[in-house]
């Protein structure tokens, strides 16, 4: 009998993985079979370098190629998995933080971090302070020079009715469909530390704490104060020595 159990589950872990991985070739043929999507998609500027109107105008095909990805993301991501995931923005400015918390572009499409459950950790290359959010993953990738986003004050300036009725929806750079993870069978956590990090886009986000330098956990209690008297929402609040 128990050997009996172990091949069935052998075979189920076979047809799970198979049915995985036919929805990452499904993911691509959508891509391949969609007219308006540019297999040789790139936009690098340089920000510092390139006149606005070039940039605004890499800005426009970014946000278009991007409709179409994750539109096909949303058709075969695994969601159950998806929502597994802690999703940090980390960020030098604390002011920017801060303000992230008063007054929220929660329609704005923001760009996090995404961690297995358990496994967060202090970012040394993107920030000392971190946005901990909870929202819908429209887009994620291993690696997030794969996606290259952008930043979203350029998406608002690129196309600002669209800004203001459905907030600064981010887009990519490049296209590099084989680091997109659409399940758990797709995650590769070594290659995210071996380059720049994963990379989530999150829609309709909502903060739910920080990560603070442990210099600055006391100066926090008081916003958090503040925050609680004006708005009275509750926040995590977490000294990045509690995650190494």
């Amino acid at each position: 009998m128990n050997s009996r159990k172990k091949i069935m589950g052998s075979i189920l872990r076979k047809y799970i993985r198979q049915t995985l991985l036919e929805d990452l070739e499904a993911f691509k043929q959508d891509l391949s079979g969609d007219p308006k999507f540019n297999h040789n998609w790139s936009d690098r500027a340089d920000e510092d370098d390139e006149p606005e109107e070039d940039i605004l105008l890499g800005y426009h095909g970014r946000a278009a190629q991007g409709r179409i990805i994750k539109k096909a993301f949303a058709k075969h991501a695994d969601r159950d998995f998806l929502k597994t995931l802690k999703l940090v923005h980390w960020t030098n400015d604390k002011a920017k933080l801060i303000k992230a918390l008063q007054t929220p572009r929660s329609r704005d499409e923001l760009s996090a971090a995404a961690y297995l459950p358990d496994t967060v950790e202090p970012s040394a290359a993107f920030g000392r302070y971190g946005l901990i959010v909870n929202g819908h993953i429209t887009l994620l990738s291993n690696d997030m020079n794969d996606i290259q986003s952008g930043h979203s004050e350029f998406y608002r300036k690129a196309n600002p009715e669209r800004a203001r009725s459905s907030g600064a929806n981010k887009g990519i750079g490049v296209v590099a469909n084989d680091s997109i993870v659409l399940s758990k069978e797709d995650w590769d956590n070594e290659w995210s530390r071996s380059f720049l990090g994963n990379e989530a886009l999150v829609d309709n986000w909502e903060a739910t704490g920080v990560i603070i330098p442990d210099e600055d956990y006391d100066e926090m209690v008081e916003v958090f104060d503040e925050l609680y008297d004006k708005t009275g929402k509750e926040y995590n609040l977490y000294k990045a020595s509690m995650l190494e």
